[in-house]
């Protein structure tokens, strides 16, 4: 949203102060860059609570990661009272990548309440937000 403004009369000013205050009110959902062991995914995990976790797999290197990142973003906005995205970088959490079986990317997983329910690979903004809307209800 962009407001332009030409009169900077002091109940334009009030109004336009008004305003921004309103606008910073709504804050854009960040999608969650996770680097750490485990034990600190699993509390990410276990904070979520009853929403749906949308793991991202991916690596700084893969094409088709980096044209399906802004989609994530915009999910995460779209559905921020639904789910958490966290993103994983396999070449940084080796570990988390053999948890969960990871040999390509992205892959997307879908934990609720600590447990897997669903997985698949590949860069399909449609199928993404499909298992989004079904696993979120």
């Amino acid at each position: 949203m962009v407001y332009a403004v030409k009169d900077t009369s002091s109940l334009n000013q009030e109004f336009m102060a008004s305003l921004l205050k309103l606008c910073c009110s709504f804050k854009k959902k960040e999608v969650n860059h996770f680097s750490g062991c485990q034990a600190d995914f699993d509390s990410q995990l276990e904070s979520a609570g009853e929403l749906l976790v949308l793991v991202d797999f991916h690596a700084t290197w893969c094409g088709p990661c980096k044209m399906i990142a802004p989609k994530l973003e915009e999910f995460a906005n779209a559905y921020a009272d639904k789910i958490v995205i966290v993103k994983v970088d396999v070449d940084d959490c080796e570990e988390l990548a053999m948890r969960y079986n990871i040999s390509s990317m992205p892959t997307f997983v879908f934990i609720k309440k600590g447990q897997q329910i669903d997985s698949f690979s590949g860069a399909n903004a449609e199928k993404l937000e499909k298992y989004i809307i079904q696993h979120s209800s």
